[in-house]
């Protein structure tokens, strides 16, 4: 629960943040005539985007064959924050890659155990209303996955999880507050494949499935930016 009530209030801190950062950019700078929804917002090219996020993080299924091997047992809920980078090629395609780090309630074993993880990914989004104040967006990519039971009893050593995510898969609705910042919930899921528990090969590994839904904030620097037809911004 504590694990859980630090996701909220870290999701809350960084809406609060960039609602605020992007209100006042917005009301600085109006884009065009009209309400705040029906107005246009030039779309960033040939940029440098940086997305940061928080939220809620769940892993189901088993991670090798048998009924004591599954993903709670080694780590309950908890929460995920993540960084990532890009380049943005065109108003609706960006390439980049993601970092983050999870901190996990306790498995379903007892005694003094505390779970962690982290991954590291590359992806691609697509933007799917790329001139709107809200912009449906989706994200795929792959990359590699580390679950650890970072403290155990002395009595029981604790699992070190080594693998790969093979798909992830998310989507979120940017609130454009203007053409460089914009803020999103977010869920997705990956798959993931555990293949080595510490330097040892798993047998029998099998697919399980991470769960996630929280906040992202996205950043674009430099770059052009245009409306549509292609008249440039100012």
């Amino acid at each position: 629960m504590k694990t859980i009530n630090s996701a909220l209030l870290a999701s809350a801190a960084v809406a609060s943040f960039v609602a605020a950062a992007g209100t006042a950019r917005a009301q600085s700078s109006p884009e065009t005539a009209g309400t705040f929804w029906d107005q246009s917002v030039a779309a960033p090219s040939d940029a440098l985007e940086l997305t940061v996020g928080t939220g809620y993080t769940q892993g189901f299924g088993q991670y090798q064959k048998g009924s004591v091997n599954n993903l709670k047992d080694v780590a309950g809920p908890g929460i995920g924050f993540d960084l990532g980078v890009g380049y943005r090629l065109s108003p609706t395609w960006m390439i980049g890659a993601t970092g983050a780090y999870q901190a996990y309630d306790a498995g379903n074993f007892e005694g003094d155990t505390s779970a962690g993880g982290a991954i590291g990914r590359v992806d691609a989004t697509y933007h799917l209303a790329t001139y709107s104040r809200l912009d449906p967006w989706i994200k795929g990519g792959l990359g590699y996955r580390y679950l650890c039971e970072c403290g155990t009893p002395s009595t029981r050593a604790g699992a070190r999880l080594h693998g790969f995510e093979l798909l992830n898969l998310s989507a979120g609705l940017d609130l454009r507050f203007d053409k460089q910042v914009a803020l999103s919930p977010i869920v997705g899921a990956s798959l993931t494949t555990f293949l080595w528990d510490r330097t040892d090969a798993i047998a029998d590994p099998r697919l399980g499935v991470f769960a996630y839904g929280g906040l992202q904030a996205r950043f674009d620097i430099g770059g052009s930016y245009a409306r549509p037809m292609g008249i440039a911004a100012r």
